[in-house]
Parts: C-alpha cells; structure tokens; sequence
C-alpha cells in the first residue's frame, strides 16, 4: 500500500512539472523566501502562497483572471505595473493596469493596455526575463523613465518559481496571499478553482484566449521536503519487505 501511494505522488509530480498548455497558473505553497527578482513580494512561509503565469505557445500573457479558492484567507496582486514618461513629457501605462483588482479581492485580475493607447505594451510575460527600465530605454520616444508608481519593476527570475520551465520559458509573478492551514490540503484547486489567462496572438498587440492549467509548482525548499518524504517511504518500504 506505501508503495503505490510513494509511486502515485512521484508519478503527480512529474505530471505536474511536466504540464504543457496555453498558458499555465503555478502555485508555490509555504515558499521559504519572498519571491525575489525585482518582484514586489512580502509574503514567505507556513501559511503563505505565490502565484506565477506562463504562457508556453503565444507571445505573453496579456491578462488574467483567476478565481481564489476556499483555503485563501488574504490575497495581493502583485504584477508587473508602472507608468512610463517618454521624451515628449507624455505618460504612459506599462503592464498590468487595466482592470486591476485590489487586494483580498475574489478574483485576481489584470490586463495590459489596449492596443494603440501605449507605446510600453509588454510582449513576453510569462516567457521571458525583463525589467521596466530597459522598456522606457528601448520604446517610444527617447528619452524615457519609468516614473511609477511601480509594482515588481522586473521579472522572470524568481527564488521561488521553481527555476524556468522545462520549455525555457520564464515565469511571471503575478500574486500572493495567505491560506488556512488548518484545512486538509487537497491540491491546487483549493487556492485556484479557475483561471482564464489571455495571451498576445501577433505583433499587433492582439490578445487571444488560452487553455489555462493550474498546477504545484515546487519551489528548492518543497523539493527538499519531498525528497526527506521519498527517503522516509523507502525506509517503510524496505522495513516491511
């Protein structure tokens, strides 16, 4: 019996960490550090939570909406956002500023600018690593400046993501927030239920929808812990037999 149970958990996590859709939400539970990486992150810990995006077929999320889940007591939505003034004196969004919803809200949400109403649209969340300073260098009229205010002024290198997909591409931070310990732990649903991610199509600017899957993506420290659990199951194992 602890043998299928020790091979059914590895064969979930290889599943997990091997996942390949549209775009993906991951869920890092109890990380053991703030998410790092230029990110805006002050949740770490027991009881904690992060959550990232990837978009592994199109060309970056361009909005999201994911719904939280009944062991999810605070939330913070926490994606890259600023203001950008270019060399004319004229200041424009970057990032998630549309539709964005407070903390502690039901849904997390966000959605970058329309296409045509900023020069600083962000292609390539959720595949690559950036920062906002390299995009008021590298747009619009010159010079430009981010002049904020600003959340997680960069992006794609995470302490906590569990390192870049098996694909190559690049995580984004888009939240974190806290959850009842207390509740019996059954899997990535009772933080995420529901997620629509929408993705950026071609060079336009145009967004198209996504199938988006949700998964556990461990980060070291939950790797390590697994580890100490795998070892623990053997050692069961091997008594028994």
């Amino acid at each position: 019996m602890i043998r299928k149970i020790f091979f059914a958990g590895l064969a979930a996590l290889l599943l997990a960490t091997s996942a390949n859709a549209g775009t993906i939400v991951g869920i890092a539970v109890n990380p053991g550090t703030t998410a790092g990486g230029g990110s805006t992150s002050t949740r770490s810990g027991l009881g904690t939570f992060h959550l990232f995006g990837l978009d592994e077929t199109n060309l970056g999320i361009s909005s999201y909406n994911i719904t939280m889940g009944p062991a999810v007591t605070a939330s913070n939505n926490r994606s890259p956002v600023t203001s950008i003034t270019d060399g004319n004196g004229d200041t424009f969004a970057a990032g998630f500023n549309l539709l964005r919803t407070a903390s502690n809200a039901p849904q997390m949400q966000a959605s970058e600018p329309l296409p045509g109403s900023s020069p600083y649209i962000v292609q390539g969340f959720g595949q690559t690593a950036g920062d906002f300073a390299s995009q008021a260098s590298s747009k619009g009229v010159q010079p430009g400046s981010v002049v904020g205010p600003t959340t997680s002024a960069g992006w794609g290198t995470y302490l906590t993501s569990g390192g870049d997909a098996a694909s190559g591409k690049k995580w984004v931070f888009l939240g974190e927030g806290t959850w009842n310990t207390s509740l019996p732990f059954t899997g990535a649903s009772m933080f995420v239920p529901a997620a629509v991610l929408t993705a950026f199509g071609d060079a336009n600017n145009g967004s198209i929808a996504t199938t988006t899957t949700i998964i556990l993506i461990p980060e070291p420290a939950t790797l390590s812990l697994l580890g100490l659990a795998m070892v623990g199951c053997f050692g069961m194992i091997r008594r028994r037999s």
